[in-house]
């Protein structure tokens, strides 16, 4: 008796585990169909979607980062520095849930306000269904003085 109802607690907590981790956000590497940067549709692979996509965010980071306005207040001594940012491509083709891990709070800032501004992006589905789709991006700058 007490084997049995150990093993309905085991599949129980699984069970529930399992509910509380679903999630509709899918890692690139397993979308059927890519999110698609403007400028990106006539790419024959999702392949070459994903790298048109990488390019084009890029392209649109550093047009619009502003590298003296960051690093103005921050005491950075000039040399190269990273900026990790993640975020997620919604099912509405927006940019959210942007996170940022930089030397300085300021540059942070800079790069969320930079991403909230990227054009709208056609969502990526998996077997039809659109997804949410997390990407990583690391971005790296130079201070000059």
């Amino acid at each position: 008796m007490k084997k049995v109802l150990l093993l309905i607690l085991i599949i129980i907590s699984q069970w529930t585990f399992a509910q509380e981790n679903d999630s509709k956000e899918i890692p690139l590497s397993y979308v059927g169909i890519t999110p698609v940067y403007p400028g990106c549709e006539d790419e024959t692979s999702n392949y070459l979607k994903k790298q048109c996509f990488s390019k084009k965010i890029n392209e649109h980071f550093f047009e619009y980062f502003d590298v003296r306005k960051a690093t103005k207040k921050t005491k950075l001594e000039p040399g190269v520095y990273k900026i990790y940012i993640s975020f997620i491509v919604n099912i509405e083709g927006n940019i959210t849930e942007i996170k940022t891990k930089s030397p300085h709070k300021n540059i942070d800032k800079e790069a969320r306000r930079v991403m909230k501004f990227v054009p709208k992006i056609i969502p990526g589905k998996i077997n039809g269904a659109l997804v949410d789709v997390p990407f990583s991006l690391p971005v790296t700058f130079r201070i000059y003085r």
